[in-house]
């Protein structure tokens, strides 16, 4: 069984850290700490940060009334002449009709002795993603068509976090949006559980972003548009991802992308039946996960969240596409005592965007516009926040992408750039050895509902 120990470590840095910044920027400091059941009592003994996080705080602190005086800027503009931009009247953005189709997809039935492993294609925590072909006879399967095949061996997954992949598949099955991956069904063996999704083959937006040339201008337009039309759909199901970063948008053959990795998604709002036998009704979150880089302020600093933590990603993420460079981590991505002391900032006094994100977009201040208000530090004023995402669509900022919303959906747009294929890495005969299922000895009953 794998332990929690580095994710429980990495938490409580988290929360040492928040609160030390708390009280540097005289910001309200954080609520109880709600453990999540996969981390009990993580927090009964204290945890010493290491020395180099305490000096960078105890320097922060020496120097907090300069921070705390300050707006974040990025150091992108050496020389550069900052100024604010004006801000686009959020009340101005109509909402629609809805376009999406509520009908919940059925799961389709699989034999896992029935698939043809090709190649891997990525590792995580509980498991493997492969290339495979399904072996069937009938109507349906005889174009071999290839899957994802997710494999998670059930010796990594225990009553607590069962439900957190329950919780992914039936979320993936009530998504039916082109920008979403698609979950096909399931199945199991004694010792795996296994999750059949469409193949995505093109590799990551963080490739594309970080790996490739430089994306051209069109090219951010398209994926920002496509992203936020993914997580309207997300949002509209009454769904938090938590989670969203280039590494979980994969692009398409067609050269669109997907959100993928549905792992740390959750119904919100959501019933919980309290000790005493009640059933509150919970309209935010306040468990840490997900990517610290793209940690909405509230989750830092624990005020409890809801899906507009995902709006701030999409601004984090718009960011990097622009500038190839992450806004809040640029000089060491290592540097969590950086990273949170920078978002503390935006928290405190706000964001200022150096004009060198409008040279290197279209030259027009659009896109410092419209991130300077997707990373607002409060995110009741977020752009976004009072109105339907695709809404923001309307800014500005989209006016380049000549086309209209529906050519998008039914993917009759042709895409300004195309990734090349990449369908995994081949598995070598040492490799394929040690992809033998380990036994599990444990109890079958968990997974009856999978």
């Amino acid at each position: 069984m794998k332990t929690n120990n580095n994710k429980t470590n990495l938490t409580t840095n988290i929360r040492q850290i928040a609160r030390k910044l708390s009280e540097i920027f005289d910001i309200s400091k954080p609520n109880k700490i709600y453990p999540t059941t996969t981390e009990p009592d993580y927090l009964a003994s204290a945890y010493q940060l290491d020395n180099q996080i305490e000096e960078e705080l105890a320097f922060i602190e020496c120097n907090k009334e300069l921070y705390k005086k300050q707006l974040f800027v990025d150091n992108e503009g050496v020389n550069d002449d900052y100024s604010t931009v004006c801000l686009t009247n959020v009340s101005s953005l109509c909402s629609t009709d809805s376009m999406e189709n509520d009908a919940l997809k059925k799961s389709m039935l699989f034999d896992p002795d029935k698939f043809n492993i090709i190649s891997i294609l990525g590792s995580g925590t509980y498991g493997n993603v492969f290339l495979a072909t399904y072996e069937n006879g009938s109507k349906e399967y005889k174009d071999r068509k290839r899957y994802a095949v997710k494999k998670l061996s059930k010796n990594n997954i225990d009553k607590n976090n069962i439900k957190q992949i329950m919780d992914e598949k039936n979320i993936l099955l009530e998504m039916d949006n082109p920008f979403i991956l698609r979950l096909y069904g399931t199945c199991q063996t004694d010792n795996e559980l296994c999750l059949i999704t469409e193949l995505v083959e093109c590799g990551e937006l963080f490739t594309a972003i970080y790996e490739d040339e430089k994306l051209s201008h069109e090219s951010c337009v398209f994926y920002s548009a496509c992203i936020i039309l993914a997580l309207d759909h997300i949002h509209s199901k009454g769904v938090i991802f938590r989670d969203l970063k280039p590494e979980n948008i994969m692009i398409d053959s067609l050269g669109y992308p997907r959100i993928v990795d549905f792992g740390l998604t959750k119904h919100l709002p959501y019933l919980e039946i309290c000790d005493d036998g009640t059933i509150r009704k919970k309209t935010h979150c306040m468990t840490i996960c997900g990517t610290p880089e793209y940690f909405a302020p509230e989750i830092i600093f624990n005020d409890g969240y809801n899906q507009m933590v995902d709006v701030w990603a999409v601004g984090v993420i718009m960011y990097e596409m622009i500038v190839c460079k992450h806004p809040f981590s640029q000089s060491n991505l290592n540097d969590m005592t950086q990273l949170f002391t920078n978002i503390a900032q935006v928290k405190k006094n706000g964001i200022l965007l150096s004009k060198t994100v409008d040279k290197k977009a279209d030259g027009l201040p659009n896109a410092r516009n419209l991130i300077t208000q997707l990373l607002s530090g409060d995110p009741k004023k977020r752009l976004g926040n009072e109105r339907e995402l695709k809404n923001l669509l309307k800014h500005p900022y989209f006016s380049s992408l000549s086309v209209d919303e529906n050519a998008i959906y039914n993917r009759t747009f042709k895409p300004p750039c195309l990734q090349y294929k990449c369908i995994g890495d081949p598995l070598i005969d040492n490799y394929v050895a040690s992809l033998t299922e380990e036994q599990y000895t444990g109890d079958q009953s968990i997974f009856e509902n999978f």
